[in-house]
C-alpha cells in the first residue's frame, strides 16, 4: 500500500515501551494507511433521514452545482457529554463539487447528528461520520467519486475538512475526517485524499475533541480509540457565507523557553543480556562507550562511527543514519510537513497535465494515483520523510532528552546505562542542530 511510505520504522533503543503493547504495528505518528480510514461493507447502511431536509441538495434543480458555494456547515462539538463549542466550515465545491453536495446533503437531513468521532490521532486527524460509531461501513447514499488534486491551495493542513474513503479511491461516502495538526502524514494526504473545506471558526471544539485520550484500537493497533465521547451534537447547512472573524486557524503552541525541537545523531553501545544484545560485559561496554565519546570529540566523522558501531539497525541506504529529531512535548516540529509540501509543489508542476486529465474523466483515479506514487518515489519524499521524522521529547527513553537538550549545537555528550533512563545501553550523543 503506498500511503505507507509515511510511516517510518521505529528503533528500539531510543523509544520508549508503551505501558500496554499495541497488537500490530505501532504508529506514534502515524501514517494515513488506507484502510484504516474505512471499512466500507458491500452495501449502503440503512438509515432513516433525522430530520426533514431544509434545502433537498440530492436535487439538483433546486440546488445547481452553481450554487453551493452559497452554503457553510455549523458543527456542535460535545465532549465526555459537555459541549465544546462549535466549527464552522467554508467549502471548496469549485475544486470538489461532489463531496461538497454530498457532506452538505447528510448535514442538511441530520445524519451526522449524534454520531462520535471514533477515531482521534492528535497529531494528525479525527474521524467521523461512521453511522455505527466505529467506522465500519458506508452510508445511505452510497460512494462517491473521489476528487484528487495535488495544487498547493488544496492542500491538507490544521483545519482542513476532507473525505475518508477506502482502498477504492471512489469509496467515499458519510465518513469524513478533519486535520489536527501538519506532520509529514498530514501532508502525505495531499492528491490521495479529495479535501473540500476548512474551518473558519471554532479551534477550541477541535482541540476539545482532538485532546480526548485515547487507547489501542484493536482493528489495526494504532492508539486512536477515543476514551471519552467526543461528538457532534447537531451539524447543520446554512445558506449564507460562512462568518469570518479574527481567528488564528492553527493549532495552539505551548509557549516554550529554550529550543522547541532539537536533532541528535547516536551511536548505541549494547551488551549482553540488554534489549539490544551484544558480546560485551556491561563493564567492557562502559569503557567502549567512553572511548566512542573521545574519538567523536576529537573530530572523529560521527556518521561513521554510527555506521561501524551502533547497535542500533542502520540502513544502509540513510545517508543520516541514528538520526533523530526530538520536541518539547505538545509542539509541532514544522520541519517535516513544510519539507513533505516544498516536493509536493515540484510534483504539482509535473503533473499539472495528468491532473487536467483526470478531471475531464481521460485518466482513471487509481492512474492518478500511481503516478502520484511513482513521482513520490522520484522526489525523494520517502528518504525525506524517514530522516526528518520528529518524536515527542516524552516518547524518548528519559536519557536522549536529558542529554540532548544540555548540549551546545556540535557537541557530543554521553548518556550512561541506567534501567530506567537509558535502558538500552549507552547513548553516545551528538547534536546537529
Amino acid at each position: 500500500m503506498h500511503l505507507t511510505l509515511l510511516t517510518a520504522l521505529l528503533a528500539v533503543s531510543c523509544v520508549r515501551e508503551p505501558a500496554e503493547p499495541a497488537p500490530g504495528p505501532t504508529a506514534t505518528v502515524p501514517g494515513p494507511v488506507a484502510e484504516s480510514f474505512q471499512q466500507p461493507s458491500t452495501s449502503a447502511a440503512a438509515s432513516k433521514v433525522k430530520r426533514e431536509p431544509e434545502f433537498h441538495f440530492e436535487d439538483k434543480e433546486k440546488v445547481p452545482d452553481a450554487d453551493l458555494g452559497l452554503y457553510h456547515v455549523v458543527m456542535k462539538v460535545s465532549v465526555d457529554g459537555k459541549e465544546a463549542g462549535s466549527i464552522v466550515f467554508d467549502l471548496w465545491p469549485e475544486k470538489a463539487p461532489i463531496a461538497v453536495r454530498n457532506f452538505l446533503r447528510y448535514c442538511d437531513e441530520g445524519f451526522y447528528d449524534g454520531l462520535l468521532f471514533h477515531r482521534i490521532l492528535r497529531d494528525f486527524m479525527i474521524q467521523g461520520g461512521a453511522s455505527t460509531n466505529d467506522g465500519g461501513g458506508q452510508g445511505p447514499n452510497g460512494p462517491i467519486k473521489g476528487e484528487f488534486s495535488i495544487d498547493p491551495q488544496w492542500n491538507h493542513r490544521y483545519g482542513v475538512l476532507s473525505m475518508a474513503r477506502g482502498g477504492d479511491p471512489d469509496s467515499a461516502s458519510s465518513q469524513f475526517f478533519l486535520c489536527c495538526g501538519e506532520s509529514a502524514s498530514t501532508a502525505g494526504l495531499n492528491g490521495k485524499y479529495s479535501s473540500f473545506g476548512r474551518m473558519v471558526a471554532g479551534v477550541a471544539a477541535l482541540e476539545a475533541a482532538a485532546s480526548v485520550p485515547t487507547g489501542v484500537n484493536p482493528m489495526g493497533g494504532e492508539p486512536s480509540r477515543p476514551l471519552k465521547k467526543a461528538a457532534m451534537l447537531e451539524v447543520r447547512a446554512v445558506k449564507g457565507p460562512a462568518p469570518v472573524g479574527d481567528e488564528v486557524i492553527a493549532r495552539p503552541m505551548p509557549e516554550i523557553s529554550g529550543p522547541s525541537v532539537i536533532a541528535v545523531q547516536h551511536v548505541l553501545i549494547g551488551f549482553a543480556g540488554s534489549p539490544v544484545g551484544g558480546t560485551r560485559s556491561k563493564e567492557e561496554a562502559a569503557t567502549f562507550a567512553q572511548d566512542i565519546l573521545e574519538r567523536a570529540r576529537k573530530g572523529e566523522d560521527f556518521t561513521a562511527l554510527v555506521r561501524q558501531y551502533s547497535a542500533d539497525p542502520v540502513d544502509p541506504t540513510d545517508p543520516n543514519p541514528g538520526v533523530y529529531r526530538i520536541t518539547v512535548p505538545g509542539f509541532t516540529d514544522p520541519a517535516p510537513y513544510q519539507g513533505v509540501v516544498q516536493r509536493q509543489s515540484m510534483m504539482a508542476t509535473l503533473l499539472k497535465e495528468t491532473e487536467a486529465k483526470m478531471r475531464a474523466g481521460e485518466v482513471s483515479n487509481r492512474q492518478w494515483l500511481a503516478g502520484l506514487q511513482k513521482q513520490e518515489t522520484q522526489q525523494g519524499i520517502v528518504t525525506f520523510v524517514r530522516s526528518a521524522r520528529s518524536f515527542a521529547r516524552d516518547e524518548m527513553v528519559p536519557a536522549f532528552g536529558d542529554v540532548g537538550f544540555t548540549l551546545e549545537v556540535g557537541e557530543v555528550g554521553l548518556a550512561p546505562y541506567d534501567a530506567k533512563a537509558s535502558p538500552f545501553g549507552w547513548h553516545v550523543i551528538k547534536r546537529l542542530e
